[in-house]
């Protein structure tokens, strides 16, 4: 079982952390055999010297004294007479008493040092210049391992960053897949830096994927529901081009003119659906304070200009709400309207508020309890239905009534007739 996937900071820290020392390790070695090379060579030539000075020193014999080269180290010696006994240059080192850090000699600056003893005085020398020449050769010496060590290690970081960008690519390739028509979520493992991109990728995934089953939805309905309205209009304006009789012709008119009402307030519907969705789907649902007279006075002035008579009104002890008027509204206007249309002429409308429940009410003959059950959903319209409909306006009012957390109930009522109930939460 694979474990969480570790972060992008510690694949490359530690990748590069390892690489980094594993060569850092190799190029102390490297220097380390350079420094001790050039070191030996420096010691093994003073061993040679100390020894025949000291075998000049300490015996009779004649030594041959090796070869000095006159840039890199002089002596001189002197007894106690200030005579000189040997010299490793011509012109010899002067006569010193003391040591010198930069002292002029042959045109160059020289490193001095005097050892003196009973009966005579050793003046050695160095020009400063040998020192640099070392510093430079050892430098030269170190130069190899170290840019070895660079040309390994810049390849390295590239393929150690490329490495651990890998779930950075994955997470690109998984993301570069994604259609319109595939829009699952993302699930690969992610690391932790990656995982809140991710998220925010999953839950708009979700609400494009949302968005276009609605837009998909809507398409579908528009399509399926308007066929009907629109050839009956097409079949009643044929019926009106070929009419002979006026009056024949007036009805195809007529006929038309009522299919393309139908359609139109069919389209009114599937398009106050379509954003209720969408209003669910965004919570964007506005909260104000619901004026229930001032709604309700707003609603049926516009059913009285549009020549319908409005319903009755009682109000009892409306409890302050918070809601979206508009929407209020439109579910009001689809109880008024489903009630005035199939509960019959003769029957009378009642919109009742109380506390906390709005009731649209009417004495027609009400509906079968099998029926019912299945009010509220989409397209649905009882079997033998002759009014004309779409069977949105009860889906419309339990959207509204849900975006609300609102309960919406509907039944018979006792006495005969049809109720609607939309009970609101109280407040908090």
């Amino acid at each position: 079982m694979k474990g969480r996937p570790r972060s992008l900071l510690w694949r490359l820290g530690a990748s590069l952390a390892a690489a980094v020392l594993l060569l850092w390790v190799g190029m102390i070695v490297g220097v380390g055999y350079q420094v001790r090379h050039e070191i030996g060579k420096a010691l093994d030539h003073q061993l040679e010297w100390n020894a025949k000075l000291s075998l000049a020193a300490f015996t009779d014999d004649p030594v041959a004294l090796p070869t000095v080269d006159p840039h890199r180290t002089a002596f001189a010696l002197y007894d106690d007479q200030g005579r000189l006994q040997e010299a490793s240059t011509s012109p010899p080192l002067p006569l010193l008493t003391s040591d010198r850090h930069e002292f002029e000699f042959g045109g160059q600056l020289w490193v001095i040092r005097v050892a003196t003893s009973a009966h005579h005085t050793m003046v050695l020398g160095e020009p400063l210049a040998v020192r640099d020449y070392t510093a430079l050769d050892t430098a030269g010496d170190l130069a190899l391992p170290m840019l070895l060590a660079l040309a390994l290690l810049l390849p390295l970081v590239l393929w150690l960053v490329w490495r651990g960008l890998q779930p950075v690519r994955d997470f690109a390739d998984a993301v570069a897949a994604r259609t319109p028509e595939r829009l699952e979520p993302l699930t690969l493992p992610a690391p932790p830096e990656l995982a809140p991109l991710q998220g925010t990728l999953n839950r708009l995934f979700d609400e494009l994927g949302a968005a276009f089953e609605r837009e998909r939805r809507f398409t579908a309905d528009a399509a399926h529901e308007l066929r009907t309205p629109l050839a009956a209009v097409q079949i009643q304006l044929e019926v009106a081009e070929r009419a002979r009789d006026p009056a024949r012709r007036a009805r195809a008119m007529a006929q038309a003119l009522a299919a393309c009402g139908r359609a139109n307030r069919l389209l009114g519907q599937l398009l106050a659906l379509a954003r209720l969705e969408q209003h669910g789907a965004a919570q964007t649902l506005a909260r104000e304070r619901i004026d229930w007279p001032q709604l309700c006075e707003r609603l049926f002035a516009e059913l009285d200009a549009a020549g319908i008579v409005p319903p009755a009104l009682q109000i009892h002890a409306a409890s302050p709400l918070l809601g979206d008027s508009a929407l209020l509204t439109v579910l009001l206007r689809n109880l008024v309207d489903n009630a005035r249309r199939y509960a019959g002429n003769d029957a009378s409308v009642t919109v009742r508020i109380t506390a906390h429940t709005l009731i649209v009410e009417d004495d027609g003959p009400g509906v079968d309890a099998d029926v019912q059950q299945r009010l509220g959903e989409r397209f649905f319209r009882p079997i033998g239905q002759a009014l004309p409909g779409a069977g949105l306006g009860l889906s419309i009012v339990a959207r509204i009534a849900a975006l609300h957390r609102a309960e919406f109930r509907v039944g018979n009522r006792d006495g005969g007739g049809f109720i609607a109930h939309v009970t609101f939460p109280l407040p908090a």
